[in-house]
This record gives C-alpha cells, structure tokens and sequence, in this order.
C-alpha cells in the first residue's frame, strides 16, 4: 500500500512541483485546498486557511506538508487558526511540517516576524519548519513567474544598493526533495530545517533570470533600496495590499542562512545555480575569444570604411559591420592594428585583382558588404552627392579633378598590382 500524504496548496507553484515528485516517489496525494487537483492518485479535500475548519483526513496519513499562505497579507490570526486545525485532524503519529521563509532567520518587517510566529507555534504543536531561500525552476508561477515576467518585459533592470540584498536560491524539484526527506526523517520531530543554496546578490539572480528568458544579458540600473521603498510604500497605501512594501524589508534585511549542516544531515545535494555564461553557452575562455574577435572585426570594418569611403570611419556603421560579420559567422579576414597608410594602399593592390584565391574573393565579398554601409550613411552621402556641387560654379572643375585624380591612381595601382599583389597579401591577411 502506498503512503498517504497530505499537501495545502498542492495547486500553487511549489505544491503542483511537490505533488508530482511525491507521486513519482510511490506515495498517494491527499491535497487540501479550495480549489481541486485534477491528477492521477491526488484525492481532494475542502480546505480553507482563511476560514479554517478542522478536516477530516484518514488514519493511515503518515504526515501533512503545509505550503498554502495568505498572500493578500489577512490576518495572521486566521493562518494560526488553520495550524491548530491542521494539527488537530492529523493522526498521532503523522508529522506536521510547515513551509516558512527565509525571511523568519532574521526577521526586521512585519511578513518575517509572521512567520516566525507561526513557526513558533509549529514548535508548540509538535511539528517542523522548513526555510527554503528563494525558489526558482520549473512552471514560472509564484514570485518566480513574477520576476521571469519582469525580466522579460524590461531590459532595463534595478541593481538593488544600500544595502546590496543577497538571496539564496533553491530549486524547486530540490525544496520538493527536501520536503519529502524532512517528512521521514528520524531526527527529533520538533526542529527547523534550513534549506536553500549558496548566497548570491539578487541582481546576479534577477541577471541569470533574464539571461534565461532572453537569451541575453540585461542592463542595470543602481537603484538605493530606500528609493524602491517609499515609492512601494506610496503604492502599498494606494492599493491597500501591503504585501510587496513587506517583502522588499525582508529582502534588504535577508540574513545568510547556514544551511550546510542541514543538508549534510539530510543527505540531500542541492544544484548549484546555474552562471549565465553556462546559460547563454559560453565560457569564460569563450567570451574572452568572443570580445577579441569583436574588436578584429571592428579594426577591419574601420580600415575598409576609410579605404572606399575616404572618410573617418564613422562609429555606427563600423558597429554595424562587425555585428553584420557576427552574425553570419565571420571571423576577421585582416591583421589587426595595421598602420592605415600601408594597409590602405594594400587594399587598393588586392582589389579587383585577377589572381582572386579563396581570401580574395572574400575580401571582394567584404568590401561590397562595406560600400553598402557607408553609402547608406549620412556623412558619406554628404561628402559625395553634397560637397563637390555646394559651389555650382566650381562643380565641372571638381568634377575633372576628381576624374583626373582616381585615372591616375588607377593607373598606378594597376601597374603595380602584378607584382606586389602577393606582398599586399603577406601584409593584410591572418595566417599567411
């Protein structure tokens, strides 16, 4: 036969997660709540915290996990009550344990001292409270779909200072996990259970959160804590749900929990939370590569921009070839650093040239990709179509000026190109 549990709020984030991992470890469901759980092996009872009536639960329960929580902020009075009513329907040997926060470590705003309130009253009522730090994975409800909307929306996010707050993440088949051990644990039956992972600050969680569902990093904007504050206070006293002023305090005053002996005791090892360069899947190595050949790619785009444009290479369109470049996968064709006179001239001997090898060819590619820039660009557009005809009376003498001056050095680029192409070549190209 399998074992019985019990489980408030089994429709919740954490609850639908501890759900399924209990039925995936042999034991049966008993799920207490308003609203009904629609899965194999889950029976359903009527269950209420704000208006809480002891319930009728079967002998056999071996214990009852208890996640559900007055997130409008009511009346604490009403979450005690339904402990009490909770503990009085459990069978005498059944094992209570409540879900707090890390917030009751050290509470210093009115959400953590509730909670250590009900965990002292766990205590007196023979049960277990678990601490878990700040949940993430799995279905994106809960705070945690709170702040994957948040990171989604805005690419701008608030780095929280004075104070920096950390967090200690947990992931929620892990909390699943430890809640589950907790339940059959042979320690005393009344103890607090700390678990969560490695301290990290929240703007480094916020940032692998972003990282995740963007699939880049994000921006951030030092934001004093105290600011966020008082503008969430006005808005709190607005609306009337205090709720989010509440956790902001205990954000800013969260303490580091300890939980090493915990887990040892527990036998459980937590995931470590995932870095955002093993997110986006890079390396350490391979963003240093990455930025190397970002700025090969930018020398290059700056040297043919001012060889077809003869003009100082402009910022944004020299962007704009390099993430053009990187976009189709291109690694940088030229030397990089190359003294613009030489190089320039260089250029001239390979371009249009007929002994055209793979490189060659590519660098005709490249240079077509860069006359596109640089004649949609306003500066280059000034300099050739407005310039040369501000003075109409000069124009024709430009004009065969300009003539004169490209034959000729047509000429001599052409002369030259037979044997100094190959040198042209030696001087510009990687890997030769």
């Amino acid at each position: 036969m399998r074992p019985l549990v019990a489980i408030t709020g089994a429709t919740g984030y954490i609850g639908e997660r501890l759900t399924l991992k209990a039925l995936q470890s042999g034991y049966s469901v008993l799920a207490l709540g308003r609203r009904p759980v629609d899965v194999v092996g889950v029976t359903n009872v009527a269950f209420d915290i704000q208006k809480p009536l002891i319930p009728s639960l079967p002998s056999e329960i071996i214990g009852l996990i208890h996640l559900a929580a007055d997130i409008q902020g009511g009346s604490l009075d009403a979450e005690r009550e339904a402990l009490r009513c909770l503990a009085a329907a459990l069978p005498k040997e059944a094992r209570l344990l409540f879900v707090s926060s890390q917030s009751a470590a050290a509470p210093t705003s009115p959400y953590g001292y509730g909670k250590l309130e009900l965990e002292t009253e766990v205590t007196q009522l023979g049960g277990v409270s678990i601490r878990p730090g700040l949940v993430y994975g799995g279905p994106k409800k809960g705070l945690y779909g709170k702040l994957c909307n948040l990171v989604r929306r805005t690419r701008i996010l608030p780095r929280l200072i004075w104070p920096r707050p950390l967090v200690q993440p947990i992931h929620v088949d892990d909390l699943a996990e430890c809640l589950l051990t907790a339940l059959n644990a042979p320690h005393k039956k009344t103890y607090v259970f700390a678990a969560a992972g490695q301290p990290i600050a929240f703007d480094t969680f916020l940032a692998t959160l972003a990282a995740n569902e963007n699939g880049s990093r994000s921006l951030f904007l030092p934001t004093p804590m105290i600011a966020l504050q008082v503008l969430l206070g006005f808005s709190s006293k607005a609306t009337g749900n205090l709720s989010a002023s509440d956790r902001l305090a205990s954000l800013a005053a969260t303490k580091r929990m300890d939980t090493s002996a915990d887990l040892i005791k527990s036998g459980i090892t937590l995931r470590p939370f995932p870095s955002i360069d093993t997110i986006l899947g890079r390396s350490n190595l391979d963003m240093s590569e990455a930025r190397a050949s970002r700025r090969a790619l930018l020398s290059e785009g700056g040297l043919m921009i001012a060889y077809l444009g003869r003009i100082k290479p402009p910022l944004s369109t020299v962007r704009a070839y390099a993430r053009t470049m990187e976009q189709f996968k291109g690694q940088s064709l030229l030397k990089a650093n190359l003294w613009r006179p030489f190089s320039t001239l260089a250029l001239a001997l390979l371009d249009r040239s007929k002994a055209l090898g793979e490189r060659e060819q590519e660098l005709l590619r490249r240079l077509d990709l860069v006359l596109r820039l640089v004649e949609s660009h306003p500066v280059s557009a000034t300099r050739w179509l407005v310039a040369p005809f501000e003075n109409r009376a000069m124009a024709p003498v430009f004009t065969i000026g300009a003539i004169g001056i490209a034959v000729g050095q047509e000429i001599i680029v052409r002369a030259l190109r037979s044997f100094l192409a190959p040198a042209a070549a030696r001087i510009l190209f990687n890997n030769v």
